[in-house]
């Protein structure tokens, strides 16, 4: 492996480790959220809640599979997340809007 091709690799898992740092802080932020409105919350939005417990349990899942995934995979995951992310955001924030 010549040096260029170790540096790209070196900033390749760079951008892997600190990307994955922002998904588990963003999920993190986001259970928190959902967390101090489910217990503030008994009324008939629960189920709009419960979804929203389901979506952050299946990106949670996603992120752990990114974590141990090749990196052309991972590449490919992330590709896959960054496409739903911002969705998923707004979506989260729409749905909290319900509640407070």
């Amino acid at each position: 492996m010549n040096i260029k091709t170790h540096r790209d690799k070196e900033k390749k898992m760079k951008n892997r480790q600190e990307y994955e740092a922002h998904l588990e802080s963003w999920l993190d932020n986001w259970d928190k959220k959902i967390q101090t409105v489910a217990s503030e919350t008994d009324h008939p939005l629960q189920e709009k809640l419960d979804d929203m417990k389901i979506v952050h349990q299946d990106i949670r899942g996603k992120l752990d599979e990114m974590k141990q995934s090749d990196d052309n995979h991972w590449e490919d995951m992330r590709a896959r997340v960054d496409k739903i992310m911002g969705h998923i955001d707004t979506s989260f924030r729409e749905s909290l809007a319900y509640f407070h």
